[in-house]
């Protein structure tokens, strides 16, 4: 239970991670606690790529430069807006590796029971990540569950926070099926990170512009009523 009472449930005011080893399989995770989510996942994503480079070979100097942007660029723009701006988060106990054979149901199909050993205090959308690989069918009365926990704002980048965290699924190297489709989708984030960037230069140079008009304009009215 993360080393917090089991009367917390689902709050662990140690922030973020475990207090023992937990594992994925028979894959070690990295379970340093942190204050702050971005910190925590940040070092875990690194960790993560790391030994699936270490699985598979060493990156092509493409994909080196494609995992530095996507550490550099995408993880900030993604998990800072959840604790700036008088946003926080409260760390939810998950599970972190749900799969159709982690998952049985009570006789009323109603109730689903979670098997496995991987728990971790983090945010909540974390455990939705494995949910977009479309071969994890869990059933309605899981998904039903989770409509109770509201997603955490801004809403409007969670699409891309769920793809952030399905991607740790795909790194695993015990998943072969989905070998090189996290390569795909951190390149699809660091692209919409990139042209966000583009589009807001485009706009305040822009505006930059325009200021200089509207000075030029000024200074031309100034001459005239003189």
């Amino acid at each position: 239970m993360g080393g917090c009472p089991r009367s917390t449930m689902y709050r662990c005011e140690r922030r973020c991670s475990c207090t023992v080893m937990t594992r994925i399989a028979n894959l070690k995770q990295q379970n340093d606690w942190e204050e702050s989510w971005e910190v925590w996942w940040t070092k875990h994503t690194k960790f993560i790529l790391e030994r699936e480079e270490k699985s598979r070979g060493p990156y092509s100097e493409e994909e080196a430069k494609l995992k530095e942007d996507f550490v550099s660029k995408v993880l900030p723009r993604y998990l800072r807006p959840l604790e700036s701006g008088g946003r926080s988060i409260d760390p939810a106990l998950c599970h972190t590796d749900l799969w159709p054979g982690h998952v049985k149901y009570r006789l009323d199909n109603e109730s689903p029971l979670v098997f496995d050993a991987n728990a971790l205090w983090a945010h909540s959308e974390l455990e939705l990540g494995l949910f977009r690989n479309p071969r994890y069918p869990l059933g309605k009365a899981f998904f039903k569950k989770y409509k109770k926990v509201p997603i955490s704002e801004p809403e409007e980048d969670f699409d891309n926070r769920n793809i952030m965290h399905m991607i740790r699924h795909q790194t695993n190297p015990l998943t072969a099926i989905h070998s090189f489709s996290f390569l795909g989708n951190m390149k699809m984030l660091v692209d919409r990170v990139n042209a966000e960037e583009k589009e807001r230069k485009v706009a305040q140079d822009g505006k930059k512009s325009f200021e200089v008009k509207i000075e030029s304009v000024t200074d031309d009215l100034k001459v005239l009523a003189t």
